[in-house]
């Protein structure tokens, strides 16, 4: 499996190729590139597999980059990194044919599991889950206060439609994307040196002995 990275900061390329464990994701090759004319250059001689790319880069925008990517690599997964949560950019992301669209910063686990979950639908026909990704986008920027309804009124539609559409694209309810959500970034936080009270309180847990029982469930199911 072969991974691109793209971005025009050198600190974050650097990160994602030293900080992910991309052999234990199955990923063989991992290639990166300041920018998006060099890599667009390098995928239609190689077709990668996966591409990581920044939605804003001086050469070529991520969105206009993932359009063009989208039509000489039909196959490649496309997964947009932002500092911007602009709702509007993950919607015009998902017509270019992103199917991930997260929201910086991003820790090397969200990496890793975002291309493993990839890798294993690679057989598959490529297809944009629209509104979950949009509500993944969501929870990763607001995850202590998401909501439903919030979720909802970002996007301009009902909280019924977009519960609906979450449940048929996913098999998962929103509550139960958010609580995933909230678990994996307290692990994550807690793993990298911060107290259960710290990372509580980042997800947004107001009753110790509630984070408390879910966190344990939680890790109870990943061993």
């Amino acid at each position: 499996m072969t991974v691109f990275i793209v971005d025009d900061e050198a600190y974050i390329r650097e990160s994602l190729l030293e900080l992910v464990r991309w052999k234990d994701i199955g990923v063989d090759t991992v290639k990166a590139f300041p920018g998006s004319l060099s890599a667009l250059e390098e995928a239609s001689a190689c077709t990668p597999d996966v591409i990581i790319s920044d939605i804003r880069m001086p050469d070529m925008d991520g969105l206009e980059f993932a359009a063009k990517v989208a039509r000489i690599c039909p196959e490649t997964r496309f997964v947009i990194l932002t500092g911007y949560p602009d709702f509007s950019y993950a919607r015009t992301a998902l017509r270019n044919g992103v199917i991930r669209y997260l929201v910086k910063p991003v820790s090397p686990a969200v990496i890793e599991s975002t291309v493993a979950e990839l890798s294993h639908g690679h057989d598959e026909e490529p297809a944009v889950k629209s509104i979950s990704c949009l509500v993944r986008g969501y929870i990763s920027q607001y995850l202590g206060s998401a909501s439903l309804n919030e979720a909802a009124s970002s996007l301009g539609m009902s909280p019924n439609h977009v519960a609906s559409a979450v449940r048929k694209e996913t098999g998962m309810t929103f509550s139960q994307i958010l609580h995933e959500e909230r678990m994996r970034r307290a692990s994550e936080m807690i793993r990298n040196g911060s107290s259960r009270n710290e990372a509580m309180a980042a997800v947004g847990y107001s009753d110790p002995k509630s984070f408390r029982r879910a966190f344990s469930e939680y890790e109870e199911g990943r061993a």
